[in-house]
């Protein structure tokens, strides 16, 4: 018995691994990747916290982008931590202006307008949001880090 059991290690390590696979792609929310049919992308990481600085879970996020080919993303809800992620595209306009609504449950929405800088790799501090924007190695992605509180 213990002869055989020593032959079918390599099976059972076998069957053990591709469940693990098989789960892993099930499992979490899987994140496309940003087109750049429409523009260079832009990826926006949004934390929203309550005056308590305490996250705000179920916000729905709402952003308003000209460049676009949807001019609003609605829907986005914020998660248990109140973080959500956003593909987009970077603003073709001047001022590289974009437009966001928070929804938080049970409280007042508001307001505010993104100004993201000419060049990557700099903090603002625009309130209501911090917005801290990078680009991606390749120099094709930016990512912005928005840090909302609700007033």
């Amino acid at each position: 018995m213990l002869d055989r059991m020593r032959r079918l290690w390599w099976l059972e390590l076998g069957i053990v691994v591709l469940a693990l696979m098989v789960i892993s792609r099930l499992g979490g929310p899987r994140t496309p990747e940003p087109s750049t049919s429409a523009g260079t992308p832009l990826i926006l990481y949004f934390t929203v916290y309550d005056h308590q600085d305490e996250p705000v879970p179920e916000a729905r996020i709402l952003l308003d982008n000209p460049a676009a080919s949807t001019r609003s993303l609605e829907g986005a809800r914020t998660g248990p931590d109140g973080r959500v992620t956003l593909y987009t595209v970077l603003p073709g306009n001047e001022a590289r202006r974009l437009g966001y609504t928070v929804l938080p449950p049970g409280a007042d929405a508001f307001s505010g307008i993104l100004e993201l800088p000419q060049r990557p790799g700099t903090r603002q501090n625009q309130p209501p949001h911090v917005l801290t924007v990078e680009e991606d190695l390749n120099g094709v992605t930016w990512r912005a880090d928005v840090v909302v509180r609700c007033p």
